[in-house]
C-alpha cells in the first residue's frame, strides 16, 4: 500500500497492535537509483514478528515528478522527516548498496538529534564508510559510457529496460544523483555507534567484495557479523528467505 508521510513515500507492512505488541518496524532503504519496489514482498516475509517500511526517495517510481536530491544532508533530511516521529518505539534500518550507507548516516543523525538508535542496523553489499565508495568516478560520463561503467561494475538492470531509450534517459537523474554522493563521500570523525552491525555480502559481487566489508566493526561497539551469501551485487531477491531469517532473530534477540 503506498502512502505519503512528510513528503516521503513509503510502503507498510499495515501490522498493528497494542505498544506492548507491537512489532521492531524495519526501514529499508533502496540502492542507488533504486525506488521501494527493490524490496517487494518484504512486509509478507518479516510478518508479524517484524512491520517494513520500505522508504521512497525523490526522482524514482511514485516520486518520480520530484527531482532527486543531489546532496546528502538534503537527502537525510528527507529520510528524517519519516524516521524520527518513529523512533520512539523500536525500529531497526535496512539499506542496500548506497541504501547501507544512508542507513548508517541516519543512524548517527537519529542518536545526536533524538538519542535513539536503531536496536539493529542491517546493511548490505555496501563497502564499510571508512573506504571509498566508488573506485573511479562515473556520474558525469556521457550516458552511453555511464550506463555501460554500472553495468559492468554492478549489473542489475534488466535487458528490456537497457533496451528502452527513453525510460532509461528517465531514471539516469536519480542514478547520476546518487552516484555523485558515493563519490563526494567522507566518513566523519565521531564516535561509533552502539548498536549491533549484520553486514551482508554477494560471494561474486566484483564491486563489493569481502574486504571492503570487513572494516564495518570499526563502526560500532555493539558488535559486527558478516555473511557472505550465493549471488552477485545484486543477490537481495534471492536471498530474501536467509535474509528474513536473520533480521526476525536478530531484532529479537536485541530488542
Amino acid at each position: 500500500m503506498d502512502r505519503d508521510f512528510n513528503d516521503m513515500a513509503y510502503l507498510d507492512s499495515g501490522v498493528a497492535g497494542t505498544v506492548a505488541q507491537r512489532p521492531v518496524k524495519l526501514f529499508c532503504i533502496p540502492h542507488a537509483g533504486g525506488g521501494a519496489s527493490a524490496y517487494r514482498g518484504w512486509a509478507d516475509a518479516l510478518a508479524p514478528h517484524v512491520a517494513v517500511q520500505i522508504l521512497q526517495l525523490r526522482g524514482r517510481e511514485s516520486r518520480f515528478r520530484e527531482p532527486p536530491q543531489t546532496e546528502l544532508e538534503d537527502v537525510l533530511a528527507d529520510l528524517l522527516d519519516v524516521v524520527a516521529p518513529e523512533a520512539r518505539h523500536p525500529f531497526a534500518l535496512f539499506g542496500h548498496s548506497m541504501g547501507g550507507l544512508l542507513a548508517f548516516e541516519l543512524a548517527h543523525r537519529l542518536r545526536r538529534l533524538t538519542g535513539r538508535t536503531p536496536v539493529h542496523l542491517f546493511v548490505s553489499a555496501c563497502r564499510a564508510p571508512n573506504r571509498a565508495q566508488i573506485a573511479e568516478p562515473i556520474s558525469t560520463l556521457p550516458q552511453p559510457d555511464f550506463v555501460a561503467e554500472v553495468m559492468r561494475r554492478y549489473g542489475g538492470i534488466p535487458a528490456a529496460i537497457l533496451a528502452d531509450k527513453g525510460f532509461m534517459a528517465a531514471i539516469l537523474p536519480a542514478m547520476r544523483a546518487d552516484f555523485g554522493i558515493l563519490e563526494r563521500y567522507q566518513v566523519a570523525e565521531r564516535s561509533p555507534l552502539d548498536c549491533p552491525v549484520s553486514v551482508f555480502g554477494g560471494l561474486h559481487d566484483k564491486a563489493t567484495p569481502r574486504p571492503a566489508l570487513e572494516d564495518w566493526r570499526q563502526h560500532t561497539t555493539g558488535g559486527c557479523s558478516l555473511q557472505m551469501l550465493e549471488g552477485e551485487h545484486f543477490y537481495l531477491q534471492q536471498q530474501r528467505p536467509v535474509l528474513a531469517a536473520k533480521i526476525v532473530s536478530s531484532v529479537s534477540t536485541n530488542r
